[in-house]
């Protein structure tokens, strides 16, 4: 099966060299336009980081990077996934929580994704995506 494949690969130990091989792979995969590739690789990067925590500490900006871009996908199943996967680094001390992503996540949460279009309230797609994570800037 392939979702063990993939989990046995991520629990694997990985060196220095083939991490920075793995993640060059996986930003090409985030752009993919199918959406289970994505899935797949943010489930991925979960256990490959968690079972290779101290080799992979280098590439934290890069992955910090991935997952928050993750967290704004159009596809909710993705931004859940991003939003277990990036809370597990903040709980394993993988990325440190900075007062930028709280200021950032406050002002998120605070988005109002219903507009008035004639006069009624209407969901706002792009604003539900934007309340969900946000555009990280």
């Amino acid at each position: 099966n392939l979702t063990i494949s993939r989990n046995h690969l991520g629990m694997a130990y990985l060196h220095v060299h083939f991490l920075e091989a793995l993640i060059q792979q996986l930003e090409q995969v985030f752009t993919s336009p199918k959406w289970n590739a994505r899935r797949a690789a943010i489930q991925f990067v979960q256990s490959m980081i968690f079972w290779n925590l101290f080799n992979a500490r280098p590439y934290a900006q890069r992955l910090h990077a991935l997952v928050l871009k993750c967290l704004f996908d159009e596809r909710l199943e993705i931004r859940i996934v991003a939003s277990i996967t990036l809370s597990g680094f903040y709980q394993c001390d993988y990325i440190q929580v900075t007062p930028e992503d709280l200021n950032h996540f406050r002002a998120m949460s605070k988005t109002n994704y219903f507009t008035k279009i004639n006069g009624k309230k209407v969901t706002s797609a792009r604003d539900v995506v934007k309340r969900h994570g946000g555009q990280y800037v």
